[in-house]
């Protein structure tokens, strides 16, 4: 698991003293989240199907302006076991400021045609930052729902 961090230059040490690893099993599939230390720090999340090759997860985000993208870094990760979903805030310490809170869940069929795991964008929200506290999240936008006629099954 260090060697792969180190690959994407992420010194694993000094990130646990921060924060430490989480390994998760979700759907029979298992992760480690690793937070690295940047000018601003994010978590990795390493797809540990082949333990003894971690493979690196790269998020869709949305890029402001010009449609989707993706990263390897998609910020500081939560996952939220009761609603099935990732977290991923980003933003800096800077006041004022905004922070981007993208929402991912677990993809299930793109695996049988990628052959790796997917994390699906299902929501992105703001919130400005104000000097004196956290405001509230505004959504901006939110993955449709396919039409039943569009799903290829």
């Amino acid at each position: 698991m260090a060697r792969a961090a180190q690959r994407e230059n992420c010194d694993v040490e000094k990130g646990m003293k921060e924060i430490p690893l989480r390994f998760l099993v979700e759907r029979e599939r298992r992760f480690v989240v690793v937070y690295c230390q940047w000018i601003v720090g994010s978590h990795l999340v390493f797809d540990l199907k082949d333990a003894r090759h971690p493979k690196l997860v790269a998020f869709p985000f949305f890029a402001q302006n010009t449609g989707f993208g993706t990263t390897p870094r998609p910020g500081l990760i939560t996952w939220r076991k009761e609603a099935g979903v990732f977290e991923a805030l980003t933003g800096t310490d800077m006041c004022p400021s905004s922070r981007l809170r993208h929402v991912y869940r677990l993809g299930t069929t793109e695996g049988y045609t990628s052959g790796t795991s997917s994390f699906v964008l299902v929501r992105v929200d703001v919130t400005a930052r104000g000097c004196g506290g956290n405001q509230p999240w505004s959504t901006v936008w939110q993955a449709p729902n396919w039409p039943e006629s569009m799903i290829v099954r």
